[in-house]
Order: structure tokens, then sequence, then C-alpha cells
């Protein structure tokens, strides 16, 4: 009852060997460059697997703060591109409904409002999202804010 039948899931195969992860592959390249006697060329490979190594631990933790990010800021972006649409189209109705089509005023508006769709579309998305529809109390709290958009 205690032995695992050949080929079941549990059982461990004969010429399976545990592979490295790539933290244990850079650490252990990082004491093979240590090593006096290495010769020129194992050093050269040692060291450009070393770079690829931490190149792609680099893109793997800009990645996942990038998707950490985005998950947190999706849902305000989400009703930000809903209230600036719903905007968009109140200001184009009202050019369909004036016969001179839309005033200078409501123009510069347009196009304020269009500029802010652009804004929260194409945010990138390893970077911090600050609001666009937020106000402050304040006019010095504002200027900090329109900075930092």
């Amino acid at each position: 009852r205690g032995v695992r039948k050949p080929g079941h899931k549990g059982a461990a195969q004969a010429d399976e060997k545990p592979k490295a992860g790539s933290r244990d592959k850079m650490r252990l390249l990082q004491h093979m460059l240590k090593n006096q006697e290495l010769g020129a060329s194992a050093r050269t490979r040692a060291q450009a697997e070393l770079d690829t190594l931490l190149a792609a631990r680099a893109d793997a933790t800009r990645s996942d703060h990038e998707r950490k990010l985005a998950t947190r800021y999706h849902k305000v972006r989400f009703f930000e591109r809903v209230k600036i649409d719903r905007f968009i189209k109140h200001l184009e109705r009202a050019a369909l409904s004036q016969a001179g089509g839309l005033t200078a005023e409501q123009t510069t508006e347009l196009g304020k409002w269009q500029a802010d769709m652009q804004y929260v579309r194409y945010f990138p998305a390893g970077e911090k999202y600050v609001s666009v529809l937020k106000t402050a109390e304040t006019p010095e709290a504002q200027a900090r804010l329109d900075s930092e958009r």
C-alpha cells in the first residue's frame, strides 16, 4: 500500500533532475565568476548568461509592478472614461441641435474633454495614475495635482 507504481502522478522519475530556479542559477554564476581559475571563454559565457538572467528578472519585476498598478486603477480609469465620454457626447449633441454649431467656448471645452480622454486611455501602465476629474480644495493643491498629470 505504501509503494507507488511507476508512472503514477506522484512517482519520482529516475532520470529527472530538479530544475534550478533563476535565483539559484544567478547565485551559481556569481560564484563561478568569483573563481580566479575560470578560463576567459567560460567567464564571458557565464557573464553573458548572468546578464540575461538579470535582465529577465528586471523585466519580470517591472511587469509585476505594471500589472499591480493596472489592476489598482482599472476601476477608476473605467469610470472616468465613461464620464468623459458622456461629456463629449453631450457637447456633440449640443452642436447638432444648434444651427451655427458650437461656440468658441464649447469648442475649447470639447477639446479639453478629448485631451482628457486621451490621457485616461493611453496612460502608461507602470506609473501611478492621477485622476483627471479630481479637484482640490486649495489652489496650491490643485496646482500640484495639475503638475502630477
